[in-house]
């Protein structure tokens, strides 16, 4: 539900201190859902938390009308929720500042080797991983929709990760595994991202990261940077043994909240301005890589970029003291490999920090194409992203055609250029370099989606021993790119995934790599999504059953996939007809459900029966053939219910006798050859007689067949077996028997 801020507790003085200092160019969404199942685990604070944190943007120059709350909100209430807040962000144009803030249950799952955080909304049952991509809000979604708002920055908080969520881990059919934990996100600029735990972790609910984080962005001439490491900072002494927070800190310019000093701009320094003795000292504290290393480093350089750095770096970092005790722990080893080891689960909370890496060395003179790879990693390390493109550029000048030299230059170039900027550079380098396919398949992936698939397959076509456009390929058709996949795009995926293994066993993939690092992701997830095809490789896309009654045939079309339309070819049709549409909405399309059945006269003949459908995308799957016998179809048919219902006689006590009606198995004598049974033991020695088959009214009895048979004593059980039209036997069924009045 969508609720307005309301300042009724601040009194008349503070709303209009607000009023006074309202900032229209800063937005807030803010959700807060408490009310789960008992399955699930409601929550105690998230309302308080979203009030919280509400109370102090309003001291921060959020204009009331700007801050949008949802409390127990539905999917689709956060999905508006997300919607009318990046539609306000992009009317506050390049100068705004976003505020998201979720406090409530979240997990994440893997799928196809890919992992994925949701919040999951209010009310919802979610147990099991596979629940999570249908009926949770993917932050990816949320963070790739702010991504596209051309602002200043936006901050994106996740209080989620709540230890008293009972999700599942265990694998599901599918290959998708929950967990109540987040994973890491990487760094977009413009967004400053942090969850309330690092990855694999969880939080408690107690409302400790939302209190700190309110309280600092509340107090006067603080820079958001100095407020989230203050209040990181705090969780991180009130929980010594406890959940951590993460944080991805992407801000391309510092701002402050509430006011600046003399409401002068903040000045954040570039790493390319760090002086001489800034640098030295900087290495040195990556060196002693700890808290308090970096802690004195921000200390002596407050106000600029790699101080910062230091400040984000120091929230999570072990102190001297507990790198000390890793190493005694070790048994006194003091080699890197086992430190590291010993240390391991203190250095994963700090690894989606996004810190600049230990400093390299730089090649002068820069001569060859990985002479200036080097050294634009070098920069790009350092933060300093307008050398790192210098070098890159060179490196291609040199004819570096290599996959991952592209990967990197693309990026940069989005980084500062934007998407538009990065398409025209790379169209410009696709004419010169138009022999190059690696420069062609960069260009490719800046391309609208809507033609990159042709491109891709042209490159394919021109370049066919080039590994690499193979899994470029398989991406367009993946489930982490689509959310949902028909079956001709797993078919696609999978053919394009075999196209890459095939290239690279024969060496036609890691020779367009100059590093082993992308190319190894690359091997890995593919591995993985053919893992997930090998073992869903007896799966039918399609299967068929009848069933008969005296008005005729009726045939049933299974399709494991959503559907938009489904159509019939039969004898009694001319060509192909549509089903109708069912008077209800197919959850996963959004449109009509589509009736898989059509019917068949009585008499029907034997027949080859043509199917075919249109899927999610609208893109026509088939013919599928199905090859109809009748009489087969009345065997198999009856011997399915026969199987499934084993009460095949029943009792009944008459005018001082008693009878054993064979009812049930005579409406069946159209696929029964012979009822054998006793009333004495498994051992078979009577033959009840069978009816006449009508096979144009099956299921009917005549007056002729006999239905009953007539004792003189009262069993407790009867003992049968019958023996199918098509030469099958079934086992011995032993049956309890009641003779009723």
């Amino acid at each position: 539900m969508f609720y307005r801020v309301m300042f009724i507790l601040f009194g008349v003085a503070l709303a209009s201190v607000v009023e006074a200092q309202a900032d229209d160019g800063r937005v807030a969404l803010l959700i807060g859902n408490e009310d789960y199942p008992a399955e699930v685990g409601p929550l105690q604070n998230p309302h308080e938390d979203v009030d919280r944190v509400a109370l102090a943007l309003a001291t921060a120059r959020f204009s009331p009308d700007n801050i949008i709350i949802v409390k127990d909100g539905t999917q689709q209430d956060m999905l508006a929720g997300v919607a009318q807040f990046t539609a306000k962000l992009k009317a506050a144009g390049p100068d705004g500042v976003g505020f998201f803030y979720y406090s409530g249950h979240g997990g994440s799952t893997e799928i196809a080797g890919q992992r994925e955080n949701y919040l999951l909304p209010s009310k919802t049952m979610i147990t099991t991983g596979d629940q999570l991509p249908i009926l949770g809000v993917p932050m990816t979604g949320i963070i790739k929709s702010l991504s596209s708002v051309d602002t200043g920055n936006i901050f994106v908080i996740s209080d989620a990760c709540r230890n008293t969520l009972p999700i599942t881990s265990t694998k599901s059919v599918g290959g998708a595994a929950g967990d109540k934990s987040f994973a890491p996100v990487p760094m977009r600029p413009g967004l400053f991202i942090a969850y309330a735990t690092a990855d694999g972790d969880t939080a408690p609910d107690d409302g400790l990261f939302a209190k700190t984080i309110a309280d600092e962005i509340a107090k006067p001439a603080q820079t958001a940077s100095r407020a989230f490491e203050l209040a990181f900072r705090e969780v991180a002494a009130q929980r010594p043994n406890g959940a951590l927070p993460f944080v991805s800190p992407g801000l391309r310019k510092d701002v402050c909240f509430v006011s600046c000093p003399d409401e002068a701009p903040i000045k954040v320094s570039g790493p390319g301005e760090a002086s001489a003795q800034e640098l030295s000292d900087w290495r040195a504290a990556l060196q002693a890589d700890t808290k308090e290393a970096y802690t004195d480093f921000a200390d002596r350089y407050p106000d600029t970029f790699l101080g910062g750095e230091a400040r984000a770096m120091a929230v999570l970092r072990p102190t001297a003291q507990e790198r000390e005790d890793a190493r005694q722990a070790s048994g006194g080893d003091a080699s890197a490999e086992s430190i590291e080891r010993t240390l391991e689960a203190l250095e994963s909370l700090a690894e989606g920090l996004a810190g600049v890496a230990r400093l390299g060395g730089l090649i002068e003179p820069a001569t060859s194409v990985t002479d200036f790879y080097n050294n634009a990693q070098v920069y790009q390390r350092r933060g300093d992203t307008l050398n790192a493109r210098r070098m890159y550029e060179k490196a291609i000048a040199e004819g570096g055609a290599f996959v991952d030299l592209h990967v990197e230059y693309v990026d940069i170039l989005k980084a500062q250029e934007g998407l538009i900027g990065a398409r025209e550079i790379y169209a410009d380098l696709a004419r010169r370099y138009s022999d190059q396919p690696a420069v062609l398949l960069a260009h490719a992936g800046v391309l609208p989606a809507a033609v990159r698939p042709a491109r891709l397959d042209e490159i394919a076509a021109s370049h066919p021993r080039f590994g690499p456009v193979h899994y470029e390929i398989a991406r367009l058709y993946s489930l982490d790119r689509l959310g949902v996949q028909t079956n001709a795009e797993k078919s696609a995926e999978e053919a394009a995934l075999r196209a890459f293994a095939s290239a690279d066993a024969s060496g036609e993939v890691e020779r367009h790599f100059l590093e082993k690092e992308l190319l190894g992701d690359w091997r890995d997830s593919a591995a993985r999504r053919l893992a997930v095809y090998d073992k869903a490789a007896s799966t039918i896309a399609v299967s068929f059953s009848t069933m008969i009654s005296n008005s005729g045939w009726m045939l049933n079309a299974t399709i494991m996939e959503p559907v938009t339309a489904i159509y019939f070819n039969t004898s009694d049709t001319d060509g192909f007809e549509k089903t109708s549409a069912m008077n209800m909405n197919d959850p996963r399309t959004g449109q009509p459900m589509q009736s898989p059945f059509t019917t068949l006269d009585v008499a029907a003949p034997a027949q080859t029966i043509l199917m075919k459908y249109r899927d999610a995308n609208g893109i026509e799957q088939g013919p599928f053939e199905f090859e109809f016998d009748p009489d087969e179809a009345l065997i198999s048919g009856s011997k399915s219910i026969l199987n499934s219902f084993k009460d095949w006689v029943s009792g009944r006590r008459f005018d001082g006798r008693n009878l054993v009606y064979f009812t049930f198995v005579q409406t069946h004598n159209c696929a029964v050859a012979k009822i054998e049974y006793s009333y004495t033991g498994p051992e078979l020695g009577q033959e009840f007689p069978t009816g006449t088959c009508n096979r144009l009214n099956p299921g009917a009895v005549d007056s002729d067949t006999l239905i009953y048979d007539t004792i003189d004593f009262a069993p407790g059980h009867i003992w049968m077996r019958l023996t199918y039209n098509d030469g099958s036997v079934s086992e011995v069924n032993k049956i309890k028997l009641r003779f009723l009045e």
